[in-house]
């Protein structure tokens, strides 16, 4: 973390733009893809790569995968 930043805001130290924060649960969406949603799951230890699921699930489960953090976009949801 920065000194002067919030706690909860990160930043990519490599390309050096603020990024969000992820966290089991969120609903997030792949770069490039469809407009699906996907639900992480968790997060590995270096913070590279996320594990993901296709929400909302399907009958026969949504089985997870890894994606590589940049590829990922917070979903905004809205309640209906």
């Amino acid at each position: 973390m920065k000194p002067g930043l919030p706690s909860d805001v990160t930043i990519c130290p490599l390309l050096r733009i603020f990024t969000m924060t992820l966290q089991q649960g969120t609903f997030v969406r792949l770069a490039g893809k469809d407009d699906s949603l996907y639900q992480v799951l968790s997060i590995d230890d270096d913070g590279e790569r996320c594990w993901v699921r296709r929400w909302p699930l399907s009958k026969q489960g949504s089985p997870p995968f890894a994606v590589p953090q940049q590829q990922l976009s917070e979903a905004v949801l809205e309640a209906v």
